[in-house]
């Protein structure tokens, strides 16, 4: 994550350098970079939560519920218990990269 906002905050060094010359504050250069870093989290844990729910749904179910009768598995309900919690931390460890990263690699 510190290398993907590194690059993003590299990349765009011309227009954060007219911003800060015009006037912007430093959240407001910043804010593009944490919004972004969120949007990408959330399309990362909406993913994880799909292929989970498709995995216990599609594989764990039908089959290895067969074959391992007697044994506790995560079934969908699980799933669903799960994400809420997955989306939280996630967002909250990509608020705190993003915003450390950008203090330290963007100096504006």
């Amino acid at each position: 994550m510190v290398t993907t906002i590194r690059q993003a905050a590299f990349t765009r060094r011309r227009e954060t350098g007219i911003m800060k010359l015009v006037g912007a504050s430093n959240l407001t250069i910043r804010l593009p970079f944490v919004m972004e870093i969120v949007l990408a989290t959330l399309a990362g844990v909406g993913a994880a939560v799909g292929l989970l729910w498709a995995t216990t749904d599609y594989l764990v179910g039908p089959y290895v519920a067969k074959v391992l009768p007697d044994v506790p598995l995560v079934g969908i309900t699980d799933v669903w218990v799960i994400a809420p919690w997955l989306a939280g931390l996630m967002l909250v460890i990509a608020v705190m990269t993003s915003w450390v990263t950008l203090w330290r690699y963007l100096r504006v």
